[in-house]
């Protein structure tokens, strides 16, 4: 099963969320799920996020990408949609010709 080497390769999983706000504007965060298959870590993250879209709640993030450390919070009142994979790290990189809708 994927999840079960993903897993044992690594203590801390690693997921992107890419969320899309009412304006149309999406923008991707970082979290971390310890210990967890991927499966439960995306189900369970997913469950909480999919709770708190259009309330007043403050969703943060936080995490280190190469040498920098970011701190992200977003207003999950503004969330209509978000999407949760695992963090790929070489599909990650940010094309300044990319059309963000």
């Amino acid at each position: 099963m994927r999840s079960e080497s993903v897993e044992s390769e690594n203590e801390s999983l690693v997921l992107t969320i890419e969320f899309v706000l009412a304006s149309g504007e999406r923008f991707p965060v970082r979290e971390f799920a310890e210990g967890e298959s991927l499966e439960t870590a995306v189900t369970k993250l997913g469950q909480r996020l999919a709770t708190e879209m259009g309330t007043d709640r403050v969703s943060t993030f936080s995490y280190w990408e190469d040498d920098q450390y970011f701190f992200d919070a977003v207003s999950m009142r503004g969330v209509v949609a978000f999407s949760i994979s695992p963090y790929d790290d070489e599909e990650d990189e940010f094309d300044e010709d990319d059309d963000i809708v």
